[in-house]
Parts: C-alpha cells; structure tokens; sequence
C-alpha cells in the first residue's frame, strides 16, 4: 500500500471535527509562512467531508 493510499485509509476512519480541524491548522499554517490559504474558514464549514478528505489528502 502506498503513502498516498495509507493516508486516504486514515482519513476515512476521521470524524468531521478532525477533518475541519486539520483543514483550519493547514490554512493557519499557510498564513504563518506568509502565503494566501487555497481556502478560507468559512469555506471548510461549507465543504463535504469527501471534498475535506481530499483536499487535506492532497497536501498529505
């Protein structure tokens, strides 16, 4: 199995807390090394947990 499918298994056992808290420490951590954040706050509360899960997937 690979890196990238481990990390989709994991992701798949995660609640939709932890998957918008991860996706709010991604976009903290986009701010603190100075860059503008793909998404916003706002937009995590609107995404499925599909779209989180892949979104998050992608910078894993």
């Amino acid at each position: 199995m690979s890196v990238d499918q481990e990390i989709r298994e994991i992701l798949k056992l995660m609640t939709r807390e932890d998957l918008a808290k991860i996706a709010h420490d991604y976009i903290g951590f986009e701010r603190y090394k100075g860059r503008c954040p793909e998404i916003q706050e706002n937009d995590v509360e609107n995404m499925s947990d599909d779209e989180l899960r892949k979104w998050i997937a992608k910078r894993g």
